[in-house]
């Protein structure tokens, strides 16, 4: 039956990704993904630098390396709104649900009152 399901998503990976096959990791999603992505990318960037000391780069490589902090920076501030406004991707599933619940109770317990 899905044999040939099956084999589309070993022959192009990227069908896989689409369709949900890849590496996951439960909780890393959203805003606590791109935390992580910047601190690694910060900390790569800062050991880089620290086990280098004498080492002086060349104009070109602090072009990229600033080009990179101004990215991670952005990125970071982009955790951060959806964070504190939006929240993670998980609770808006669920605060979708509260209300259709919530309507749905409104009118019966109205009706009770009645």
């Amino acid at each position: 039956g899905g044999g040939r399901g099956t084999k589309g998503l070993y022959v192009r990976p990227s069908k896989a990704l689409e369709v949900g096959g890849g590496f996951y990791v439960p909780g890393l999603e959203g805003y606590r993904l791109r935390l992580v992505i910047v601190g690694l990318i910060l900390t790569l960037l800062s050991l880089n630098r620290l086990l280098l000391p004498g080492f002086k780069p060349l104009p070109n490589q602090v072009v990229s390396e600033t080009i990179t902090v101004l990215t991670a920076m952005f990125v970071l501030l982009q955790a951060v709104f959806d964070a504190t406004f939006k929240g993670n991707t998980g609770d808006a599933a669920t605060t979708d649900a509260t209300p259709a619940a919530g309507a749905e109770a409104g009118p019966s317990e109205a009706d009770d009152a009645l």
